[in-house]
């Protein structure tokens, strides 16, 4: 997060891939790093993530890479937490 706020802060287009465990913590720490608007900011894959094969890994990878790309030229669709504070629907968690 701390990387998104910086080059947020420079106005070059950022995102913060993580696994989808971690995403109410990405919204926190967002929050306190002063990023008024984290909604396509954030862009979430399935957990695991660390005990994944590089062939799982590349698998999760390639699922988000369109949704990336669209979020760094585009602006990225809305995403965020449910009100039960889970992850909202995302290709990226397929």
């Amino acid at each position: 997060m701390h990387d998104v706020a910086f080059f947020e802060g420079q106005g070059c287009p950022s995102v913060a891939l993580l696994s989808s465990a971690f995403l109410n913590q990405a919204h926190y720490q967002a929050g306190g790093l002063g990023l008024k608007q984290v909604t396509g900011l954030l862009i979430p894959v399935a957990h695991p993530i660390s005990d994944q094969t590089v062939g799982q890994l590349h698998a999760k990878g390639d699922l988000c890479f369109k949704r990336v790309v669209q979020a760094l030229l585009h602006g990225a669709e809305p995403f965020g937490l449910s009100e039960e504070g889970d992850a909202a629907p995302s290709d990226c968690m397929a």
